[in-house]
Order: structure tokens, then C-alpha cells, then sequence
């Protein structure tokens, strides 16, 4: 699967997918928001969260409910501050990378894949056949 999105990456046009910039488009928080939410219900999102929750006991039977609220409201205001550096980076180099950085970074990042995926099917493959 991963070499099929690779392969697609590879032969993706970015011409195009390209259109016209709406007027009144959407603010970096807007962005923000509609991205964090679109992340959130993402499998293993929900999984990392379990497991980091469980290790490091962040819910706690001493815990007073403050000291929990006050934590997870950290934990909400850390990756919605995140999600924002990264729709307000991406929206200020948007103007500055043309559809020849595009194509080339296509062509780079689907090549990338595809040796990645090829050489974890080798090393799968390899540990298959030692295991039998």
C-alpha cells in the first residue's frame, strides 16, 4: 500500500489540482480549528493518547478533578497551538513555492516512499524466511 502511494505521489500533477485562492478565505484559526478536529478522531491518535495516558498515570484516583481538568485543558491548548504554527507556516510558504518546487518535491517525496516501502518489504521478507 505504501508503494502504491508512493507510485501515486510520483505521478501526481500539482497543475492539476491547482485552483484560484477564494477572496475571503478561511484565517489561520479557522484552518487551525478544522484541521485539529478533522486529526482528533484519527485511530491512532486515539490509541497514542491511551497509551500515553496509561503510562504516565495522568488520570490518577489522588488527583484532585481541577488538577485533571487544568492538565487536559494543557494537553487541548498544546495541540491546538500546534496545528497553528503549522496551517500559519504552510499559509506563509504557500506564496512563496510555485508549481516547479511543487512537481520537483512530488517527484522527491515519491521517491522516498517507494525505496521505503521497498526496503521494508525486503527487510519483512528477510525476516520471514529466517523465522521459517
Amino acid at each position: 500500500m505504501m508503494m502504491v502511494f508512493g507510485i501515486y505521489v510520483f505521478r501526481s500533477n500539482p497543475f492539476k489540482r491547482l485552483h484560484e485562492p477564494k477572496e475571503n478565505g478561511n484565517s489561520y484559526w479557522q484552518n487551525t480549528v478544522s484541521v485539529f478536529f478533522l486529526t482528533l478522531p484519527n485511530p491512532l491518535m486515539i490509541f497514542l493518547f491511551i497509551a500515553l495516558f496509561a503510562r504516565f498515570n495522568f488520570i490518577a484516583p489522588e488527583e484532585k478533578l481541577y488538577s485533571i481538568l487544568l492538565g487536559l485543558a494543557s494537553i487541548l491548548a498544546g495541540a491546538l497551538s500546534w496545528w497553528f504554527l503549522i496551517t500559519f507556516l504552510v499559509g506563509k510558504l504557500h506564496k512563496k513555492i510555485n508549481l516547479r518546487v511543487l512537481w520537483v518535491l512530488n517527484k522527491v517525496f515519491g521517491t522516498v516512499i517507494v525505496l521505503l516501502s521497498i526496503y521494508l518489504l525486503v527487510i519483512t521478507l528477510q525476516n520471514h524466511t529466517a523465522l521459517v
